[in-house]
């Protein structure tokens, strides 16, 4: 059985997922193709996740009527900092590594849940294409880029591992 999540549009920006309303049904077209996915063939995105969207973390359950592909890892061009309770991914082409993550096959719907849980309006973040060396695509991916000043947090290595 599929379940729905929406993100109450009077939330905070990352409020922890447990104060959440997740109890709101997603409204849905019935879509013309990936019968059973909830997904529809034209509007869906490759997202890249890495953080507390990952499967077993804390934000999961927004990704839970969309599809995982499989494990990823970016080009050797990013690096994460630790903003508390979530990481944050920035562009580093000069000392960055590859970051170890999820990809997902996100439809309309859900896309705009993630813009929501992750602050976009808000300038927390901005989706942006990002580059992944696995599996190897060349273009069409998307992840969520941290965009206040990192410079006094502290830098991860390559894999988001607290669980909050």
């Amino acid at each position: 059985m599929r379940r729905h999540f929406t993100v109450d549009a009077h939330l905070p920006t990352m409020l922890p997922v447990e104060q959440a309303d997740l109890s709101a049904p997603v409204e849905r077209d019935p879509a013309p193709s990936g019968e059973g996915t909830g997904m529809n063939d034209e509007s869906q995105t490759l997202i890249f996740v890495y953080g507390t969207l990952k499967r077993g973390f804390c934000r999961a359950p927004f990704l839970s009527d969309q599809q995982f592909l499989e494990e990823a890892c970016t080009a050797p061009r990013y690096a994460l900092y630790d903003c508390g309770a979530y990481p944050a991914l920035v562009k580093d082409n000069t000392t960055g590594i590859r970051i170890q993550g999820e990809l997902w096959r996100v439809d309309a719907r859900g896309l705009e849940v993630l813009d929501e849980v992750e602050g976009v309006a808000e300038q927390l973040y901005a989706r942006e294409s990002i580059e992944l060396e696995s599996p190897l695509i060349s273009t069409g991916v998307q992840a969520y880029f941290y965009l206040p000043d990192v410079s006094q947090l502290p830098r991860l290595g390559d894999c988001w591992t607290r669980q909050t």
